[in-house]
């Protein structure tokens, strides 16, 4: 609920983990972002929508 408004307000990129469902990923079309790289290292616990575990972190950014 924080992380999405805030992508939008501040723009940048952010480090966060993901499940890799798909339809958490379309939720980030709604702040004009999408993920922009998965990371080898996995650090974070929890997809940045949903409750379900991180299965990668990744690279979230604005899409201009």
């Amino acid at each position: 609920s924080e992380f999405g408004p805030q992508l939008h307000e501040h723009n940048g990129a952010y480090r966060t983990g993901w499940c890799q469902d798909k339809a958490c990923e379309q939720q980030l079309k709604q702040y004009q972002a999408s993920t922009r790289c998965l990371l080898e290292e996995k650090t974070l616990t929890h997809c940045f929508n949903c409750d379900k575990p991180s299965v990668t972190d990744v690279i979230v950014a604005k899409s201009y």
